[in-house]
């Protein structure tokens, strides 16, 4: 896709997902009862904005900067998006392996959008770009376990009984979904890079 059109369909997705939390909010929508709508609404869009605002912030410390990193913007955007479609649609309480596949899923996207960002160079031995991705990716995992359950698990008794063993399959699945994302920004993404940097040569 061209810049443009990478930059347009940024654009998009930050505007369904904003647009798709506040009508949640203002019609109080049942799919979202007992889920941090409050807090989904405001750290959601920052988390979807998090590739803009470091390059940003980064430009303006150093005066430049290179072109923006739309496909790790939008590999970052999605799983916001995927997850506040999938409490829309009713996905997580109508379909039981839904909640685990989302972990894997959306945290593959979400460390293969921040795997370049985080690399930033493709010199960087593969093995070592596997295991940075995968270990920011498993501290990831642990800060939303650590979230869930300060919003979702400690007050709701049903929750906890059962939360010990949700916990333990989520880091796991959000582990290895981040290291197949480290996998791919190894041997795909930073082949491709070296490949163009060849090219220019």
């Amino acid at each position: 896709m061209r810049t443009r059109q990478l930059a347009t369909l940024s654009i998009a997705l930050k505007v369904a997902l904003v647009a798709m939390l506040l009508v949640a909010l203002a019609i109080d929508a049942q799919q979202f009862q007992g889920k941090a709508l409050g807090a989904r609404l405001i750290f959601y869009p920052l988390a979807a904005s998090s590739v803009a605002i470091v390059w940003f912030i980064a430009r303006a410390i150093r005066g430049r900067s290179g072109p923006y990193p739309y496909r790790a913007d939008i590999f970052v955007t999605l799983p916001f998006l995927i997850d506040t479609i999938g409490n829309w649609l009713d996905l997580f309480d109508k379909i039981t392996w839904w909640d685990d596949l989302m972990h894997f899923s959306l945290w593959f996207l979400l460390l293969l959008g921040l795997g370049g960002v985080l690399i930033g160079n493709d010199r960087i031995a593969k093995w070592r770009q596997i295991v940075l991705i995968a270990g920011v990716g498993a501290l990831f995992a642990v800060f939303w376990e650590l979230g869930e359950y300060f919003f979702f698990v400690q007050d709701n008794p049903s929750e906890r009984a059962t939360a010990y063993q949700d916990t333990i399959g989520d880091l796991c699945l959000g582990s290895t979904g981040a290291a197949i994302a480290g996998a791919v920004q190894a041997f795909v993404f930073s082949r491709t890079a070296a490949r163009k940097r060849n090219e220019l040569k």
